[in-house]
């Protein structure tokens, strides 16, 4: 089970990594808008200060996998329960949007199903 389960932190931490990634690009096209003058000053900001709410719940999140023992794990399932909790935690704490957390679970559940079906 511990190879399992270490095998589905790595790649929802790559998953969440390329979020990341996404959401840095997606900054970047909003100020791209800006620079061109088709949204205004106020929702530029609005845009950015979200996403940069949602990077830091992301990036607190993927600190938090650090400190996650393997070995407790008898499942997947109850590995992927206990991970619900601590990352909707951490979203909360980060002050991030809500859909941050969904957007997270199904990240949750591409992973569980790819590492089911290998």
């Amino acid at each position: 089970m511990r190879e399992k389960v270490n095998k589905y932190l790595n790649i929802l931490k790559l998953e969440l990594l390329d979020m990341e990634e996404d959401l840095l690009f997606l900054e970047e096209v909003y100020r791209q808008r800006g620079r061109n003058k088709e949204i205004t000053n106020y929702v530029l900001l609005e845009n950015v200060t979200v996403i940069q709410r949602e990077i830091r719940g992301l990036n607190r999140i993927v600190e938090s996998m650090k400190a996650i023992a393997p070995d407790t794990y008898t499942s997947l399932q109850e590995l992927q329960e206990d991970l619900k909790k601590r990352f909707h935690e951490q979203v909360t704490r980060s002050e991030a949007p809500e859909g941050l957390f969904d957007i997270i679970k199904r990240k949750m559940q591409k992973v569980a199903g790819y590492i089911s079906a290998s």
